[in-house]
């Protein structure tokens, strides 16, 4: 009887032991907010937007936005956004082609200092600039 108690004790402990280990791996990272956002201009014509100036803006309560840089000839630039903290991210383009305007999906083009609002949780995204 006393082989048992301590065979059902060591049991016990190594199963708490084993669910306290599961829910440190689950749930003791909630933060599932991205290190990295690529951004992806295309022209209407669905061809790459090189040389387009892209930054990242935190949306909330510090408004920080982070340096831009430049879409390589395929379109396309990888922004780090680790400094970005805030649930959402607003992406700001500038250097926009001749011809073409950065706007929402009706067709509105996005005032200055504004643009597409994206979860901070969202790694990639493609903005297809419209003909003005």
């Amino acid at each position: 009887m006393k082989r048992i108690k301590i065979v059902l004790t060591t049991c016990l402990v190594i199963c708490v032991a084993a669910f306290a280990c599961i829910l440190g791996a689950c749930g003791g990272n909630d933060d599932k907010r991205v290190n990295e956002v690529t951004v992806t201009v295309l022209l209407a014509d669905n061809s790459p937007a090189a040389g387009v100036m892209v930054n990242l803006c935190a949306i909330g309560d510090n408004g920080l936005c982070l340096p831009p840089k430049a879409t390589g000839s395929d379109g396309k630039i990888t922004l780090d956004s680790t400094q970005i903290t805030t649930d959402e991210i607003k992406i700001q383009l500038a250097s926009i082609p001749e011809g073409y305007i950065y706007a929402d999906a009706d067709g509105n083009e996005y005032p200055m200092f504004e643009g597409l609002h994206i979860p901070n949780t969202q790694d990639s995204v493609t903005i297809t600039l419209k003909a003005a």
